[in-house]
Formats: C-alpha cells, sequence, structure tokens
C-alpha cells in the first residue's frame, strides 16, 4: 500500500491520530482497496473510534494485493510512537507540504515520509507490533433516537463539568435533554458537585426520539470527539437505544472522511444499586435499636428475677407476725424461737439482697448508657472503659477539701516574725 497525503489534509489526519490516542494505546492502520483506516480501543473495551479515509481524501492512493494474499494487510503499531510522528498539528499544514505514507505486504516497519519547505524530507520508521483485524459489532440503523448538534454547544456544556468527572449521563425525552454527572452511589453524591444542563429541541440541528431513556458513558472519550468535531467544524451525530447497549457518534465530511466513535453504556441495574445502598445504609439505626431493646429486656429480666427472690421473704416475715394458736406453751415457745431465728436471718438476708438489687440496677444502667453511646458511635471505635475505672478516677472529687489546721502541730511556732522596719528606726 502507497498513498500521498496533500498538506491541508495532513492536518486533520493528524488531528484524528491525536483523538485516537485518547482512547487506545495502539493503533490499527488496515488499507483496504477504496479506503484506509485508522483503530483504536480502549484497554476495558469499553469505547472504540475508527477514521476512515476514503480515495478522494489522497492525491495518490495504490492499494496493491498479491495473489498469495488471501486477506487485506492490517497491522498494528504502539500509539505513542505514531503521535510523536504527527507533533503539533496546529502548524503542521504550514511546514509539510505532503505526507506519504507506505506499507509493504511482508514489511516489518510502517514508514512515514514527510516533505516538508526547502525540500526537506523526514522519514518516520514505526515497528510493527503484529499484524491482527480490529472490527467493532454495532449498528447505527435501527436505533429509535437520533440527535445531530453542532460540537461548539456540547463543547460548551461538557466545560460546565469538573475535570475529574468521569461518566456523563444523557436524559433525554421528546422535550428536552439532560446532561449531569453519574454518581455511583448515595455516598458518593454528598461528596461531590452535582452539575446538570438542559438543553432544548430548538439548539439541535436534528432531534428525534422515540424512546425516553438515559445512557451513561465515558466522559473522556467524548471529549476526545468534541476536540476533533470542534477542530474539522463538523455537526456531530449520535444514535443510540436505552442504556446498556452502545451509543454511536458519528463526524463526517462526505465523501472524503468518516469516523465512528462508539462508547459502552451502563445497565439500567445501576440505578437499582442506588436504592439497595440507600435501604441498607437506613436499616443501621434499626440494628442498632433492636440490640438496645434487648439488653432493656434483659434489664427487666433482671429487675424480675430480684422481685421474685425477695417477695417469699416478705412472705415470710408477714407469716413470722401473725401469732399462731396451739395448745402447749412449749410448741408456742418452740415457735418464737424459730420466728425469732428466722426474723434473724432474714434481716441478716435482706440487705444482701439489697446489695444485689442495686448491682443488677447499676449493671442495667450502665448497659443502657453503653447501648445509648452504641447509637451514636462510628463503626470502628474502641470499646468504652468500664464504670469503675470512671468511679476510681473520679473518686476523689467527692471526698472532703484538705484542711491545713488539721494538721498536728499547726499552732507551734518554729521562727518568730521579724521586726518592722518602723521599730527598728525607733
Amino acid at each position: 500500500m502507497k498513498c500521498v497525503i496533500p498538506g491541508p489534509n495532513v492536518k486533520v489526519l493528524a488531528r484524528a491520530i491525536h483523538a485516537l490516542c485518547r482512547i487506545g494505546d495502539e493503533l490499527y492502520v488496515e488499507p483496504e482497496p477504496a479506503k484506509l483506516s485508522f483503530r483504536a480501543v480502549s484497554a476495558s473495551k469499553s469505547a472504540y473510534a475508527s477514521f476512515s479515509f476514503s480515495e478522494s481524501f489522497f492525491s495518490y492512493y495504490n492499494y496493491e494485493q498479491t495473489k498469495s494474499q488471501e486477506e487485506d494487510v492490517t497491522c498494528k503499531v504502539s500509539m505513542k510512537s505514531c503521535v510523536a510522528v504527527f507533533r503539533s498539528p496546529t502548524h503542521l499544514d504550514k511546514q509539510v507540504e505532503a505526507c506519504q505514507i507506505r506499507l509493504e505486504p511482508d514489511g516489518v516497519k510502517l514508514i512515514f515520509e514527510f516533505h516538508c519547505h526547502h525540500g526537506i524530507i523526514k522519514t518516520h520508521y514505526l515497528p510493527i507490533i503484529e499484524c491482527e483485524t480490529l472490527e467493532a459489532v454495532y449498528s447505527k440503523d435501527m436505533v429509535p433516537n437520533r440527535l445531530v448538534v453542532q460540537p461548539k454547544l456540547l463543547t460548551f456544556a461538557v466545560m460546565n463539568f469538573q475535570a475529574n468527572t468521569l461518566e456523563l449521563t444523557l436524559v433525554v425525552t421528546p422535550q428536552k435533554m439532560q446532561l449531569r454527572n453519574y454518581a455511583e452511589d448515595e455516598n458518593e453524591m454528598k461528596k461531590t458537585v452535582r452539575t446538570e444542563l438542559c438543553l432544548e429541541p430548538g439548539e439541535f440541528d436534528h432531534y428525534s426520539i422515540g424512546v425516553d431513556t438515559s445512557v451513561t458513558f465515558c466522559l473522556r472519550e467524548f471529549r476526545a470527539l468534541l476536540l476533533f468535531a470542534e477542530a474539522v467544524n463538523l455537526p456531530v451525530a449520535a444514535s443510540f437505544e436505552t442504556g446498556g447497549r452502545p451509543i454511536v457518534f458519528v463526524v463526517k465530511n462526505a465523501p472524503t472522511f468518516e469516523s465512528n466513535f462508539v462508547f459502552a453504556t451502563l445497565m439500567p441495574m445501576a440505578n437499582n444499586q442506588l436504592n439497595t445502598s440507600q435501604q441498607s445504609y437506613e436499616t443501621v439505626p434499626h440494628t442498632s435499636r433492636a440490640k438496645t431493646g434487648t439488653s432493656t429486656k434483659n434489664c427487666d429480666t433482671a429487675h424480675t428475677a430480684c422481685k421474685r427472690i425477695l417477695s417469699p421473704i416478705h412472705a415470710t416475715e408477714n407469716s413470722i407476725h401473725t401469732p399462731a394458736a396451739g395448745p402447749s406453751r412449749r410448741c408456742n415457745s418452740s415457735k418464737e424461737h424459730g420466728s425469732q431465728s428466722m426474723t434473724e436471718n432474714v434481716s441478716e438476708l435482706l440487705p444482701r439482697l439489697r446489695m444485689q438489687e442495686d448491682c443488677v440496677q447499676d449493671n442495667g444502667n450502665t448497659r443502657d448508657a453503653e447501648n445509648t453511646a452504641g447509637e451514636d458511635a462510628v463503626p470502628g471505635t474502641p470499646p468504652l472503659p468500664a464504670a469503675k475505672k470512671a468511679r476510681y478516677i473520679f473518686s476523689r472529687c467527692f471526698e472532703a477539701t484538705f484542711n491545713s489546721q488539721m494538721l498536728p502541730g499547726y499552732d507551734e511556732v518554729l521562727a518568730e516574725d521579724s521586726d518592722d522596719e518602723s521599730n527598728k528606726r525607733t
């Protein structure tokens, strides 16, 4: 294959190469009998771009295919080395008169030869990495939604989004089109600046929406498309269906060249993920409340058990004070002796049980305080210290204030006061 590009068209080819370098790291060159194509694909396979230049784009185009060749000659070169060849595309047309591209059928290098002013010739040899064909399967004919807009309008709209914005969402209806930055979950929405623009159908060259939908795609590759379209001053045509199906942008100047940018879009299930994250976020306080309710039930159970322990003892006290009638004094004396011993045991047991009840109440209050603090605590915080440690630290606060007059020997004078200066003068 051998072709010659005139000086004014060299600038268009350079713009195309710089647009492709924003898509992928490798450049696919595929010559055909009637056109020459340059293609690139992203590493994640989410973006694809293709530039096809017809014979009318070249001042000379010769495609030779030998009989032994069953398929077209294709090659793949490094994108970084190709960008270095077409450096500074703005001033390239003022320095270069013509550019010649050569690719031999069994060659190992892709040759770019620039014929500059004053008879200077610059030759660049790009090593071929491997020979393979790159082709994307997509359709832009049977789609319900079509848009045609000038690139300056979209460039002005995209300028309102921050530089670190990764995805852009298009929401289209027959009445308007909205552009907004995409947020994956609710936490990201709170941290980032939300930007939304609205465009009316009158601002488009062609606006046809058959299905209301929203599509989300990468903004970085979309900026590369706008840079090329604005440089060549050609409108951008978009064809798409719904989320999850590819969106196709076309910039063409018939019959010389045509460029196609195909971007993958997010599935509509991404909206369900946002709802799921909101539900999981809302269930966290309910879980902590359920735990608090469990601790409260345990405290109530402890108080009930303490009352059950005290209730038979009080019943015994009532039965003791009630006089029992009997025929014999001996029985009465034995009953009185037993009642005295039982009252003594009860009097000894009551303080202990009351202390146990106080301990149960303190433990219940401590658990309630811990659970209340646990509701407001950030996940991952260390547990609260024990209540006994806090009491030990603040126990000195409730002691009597130190008084120096209570020390022994406070009234004893070890050294008398010195005389005043007035006494010395006299």
